[in-house]
């Protein structure tokens, strides 16, 4: 039997485990980015954007609906995204039958790519064998890639085996076929999921009067941040660059804001994550700035604030919609025009 799709699925459940001792030892041999086999390829086009696509793999409550072998349940333990973070997840059969896995994150640059070691696990998170008699590699280095055309994202996904022995490598190399299959099963289910997917932005345009240059220095410069946003330690219009803050509600409960600069043109559009400390979901807010005349039309977008816990009534939508438009419409406008 060869193994199917990826390292932590099979063509059935019901298969008698090898040894499935921790293998700490063995995986210090080799650095994770040696790659031991030629790698394998698929790509495939996604009638959504790019954002959404990106969030359905980045996000706990996501991936529970899609990801894995088709027709299996999904049970997310832990999710860390970030590089170095991990995720642990259980997969179970329509028998009963589960199965650990876990993902460790190399590499990740919001929303174009995601590195990550994926190998099968036990209930603790320990790193186990393969359940499969023919030699599978203990774990499979994955490089997603993210790109959007028209509206559409195209993922392309490369695997390679490392730390493998040469069996291992062979049997890799031999499971390219069920591997086609089994990915295509799992995108048939994320597909599917997208188009239920809650994804409505929250939208806020207001026509300020200053000029587009007077109103990138406002929404990209601390000192003047301070006096209409909030009080940044630092900020730089830079991709990459990562900034917190703190900030609560009007009973003081307080939150703490992580947020990660994904996209800058200067003068026109500045796009940044913004996440939660302590708290599931993650989202992405974009200023974009276009002249007219003498003034500028700002269109603040705040995407992804579906995926923030529902059960706290802070999170609700109504919330974001009442706050950006005191930042926006009275906070900004009036600083750029005094």
């Amino acid at each position: 039997m060869t193994a199917s799709w990826y390292s932590n699925a099979c063509s059935t459940p019901r298969l008698v485990l090898r040894g499935r001792g921790v293998l700490g030892s063995r995986l210090k041999k080799k650095s994770p980015a040696i790659l031991d086999s030629a790698p394998f390829t698929l790509t495939r086009r996604f009638d959504a954007p790019r954002d959404l696509v990106f969030r359905a793999f980045s996000e706990a409550h996501h991936l529970a609906h899609w990801w894995g072998p088709k027709g299996m349940k999904i049970t997310v333990k832990s999710l860390d995204f970030r590089p170095g973070g991990t995720f642990h997840y259980k997969m179970t059969g329509d028998d009963g039958f589960s199965m650990w896995g876990k993902f460790i994150y190399r590499d990740i640059i919001a929303p174009d790519k995601i590195v990550f070691v994926n190998a099968f696990a036990d209930e603790e998170g320990n790193i186990v064998s393969p359940p499969f008699p023919d030699p599978w590699p203990v774990e499979i280095y994955y490089i997603i890639n993210f790109s959007e055309a028209n509206g559409k994202t195209i993922l392309t996904v490369q695997s390679s085996a490392i730390h493998a022995t040469s069996e291992e490598q062979q049997t890799f190399l031999n499971g390219f076929d069920s591997m086609q299959e089994g990915f295509g099963g799992t995108f048939d289910q994320l597909q599917e999921y997208m188009a239920t997917m809650n994804t409505s932005p929250f939208i806020i345009e207001r026509i300020l009067n200053a000029s587009t240059a007077l109103v990138w220095q406002a929404i990209t410069d601390k000192d003047q941040m301070k006096q209409w946003y909030f009080d940044l330690v630092d900020f730089k219009a830079e991709v990459g660059f990562e900034f917190e803050f703190d900030g609560g509600t009007e009973d003081g409960t307080q939150y703490h804001h992580v947020c990660k600069i994904t996209e800058v043109i200067p003068g026109k559009k500045l796009t940044y994550s913004w996440r939660y400390e302590g708290y599931e979901g993650m989202s992405f807010v974009t200023f974009e700035l276009t002249p007219e005349g003498q003034s500028t039309r700002i269109k603040l977008t705040h995407a992804g604030l579906e995926t923030f816990p529902a059960s706290n009534p802070d999170f609700a939508k109504q919330n974001f919609v009442q706050g950006w438009t005191e930042i926006i419409g009275t906070g900004l406008k009036g600083f750029v025009e005094k």
